[in-house]
């Protein structure tokens, strides 16, 4: 099978459910984002586990990804589709998975109070980015589905995704002996 198609030429693509839609059709635009954010996070995962100077488990992370997938193929079948394709559904316990790792790496952070840079080291940069991708996902989907009740648990899991993205950015950052920068605005 060819990688190219051709049937895009003319500026248009087909969602998963066979519908022929503008390249720029808002829903082409939010699942191409969450595609963007999983890129991000295979770079991430491969710094992660290029760098010596410390032990990070990036198993989470390949889930977050396996579930950004799940959600993309969502997006992108209209809902009176999903059963015929046998699409799964988004999974609501990674919501909580989320909530009990930010606990956990909360514990061993010093306790915030000011405003701080994003990121000093490599991984926590780009950590930071991953949160601002997510928090873009967040708006474009409010603009689609605001009105739609399985995609505000989608809304959820990225709202508190983004939350992990911060605080996962702020561990990296401690594990690599790093000082935060406070940003004063007073």
């Amino acid at each position: 099978m060819k990688i190219y198609t051709k049937t895009g030429d003319k500026g248009t693509t087909s969602l998963l459910g066979g519908d022929r839609v503008e390249k720029h059709h808002p829903l082409i635009d939010l699942y191409g984002e969450v595609d963007e954010l999983n890129c991000f996070i295979s770079q991430l995962i491969a710094i992660v586990d290029e760098n010596k100077n410390f032990t990070f488990d990036t198993s989470f992370l390949r889930k977050i990804q396996t579930e950004n997938f799940i959600i993309s193929s969502l997006v992108s079948c209209p809902k009176s589709k999903w059963e015929a394709f046998k699409l799964k559904q988004h999974d609501i316990s990674m919501t909580t998975s989320l909530e009990e790792s930010i606990d956990e790496m909360e514990a061993s952070l010093t306790e915030l109070k000011n405003f701080i840079a994003p990121g000093v080291s490599l991984e926590a940069s780009l950590t930071h980015i991953l949160r601002t991708k997510t928090r873009k996902i967040e708006r474009k989907m409010t603009v689609v589905f605001i009105d739609d009740e399985d995609f505000k648990l989608v809304l959820k899991f990225y709202n508190r995704l983004s939350d992990y993205f911060f605080t996962l950015a702020r561990t990296f950052d401690h594990l690599l002996k790093k000082k935060e920068i406070i940003i004063n605005l007073s």
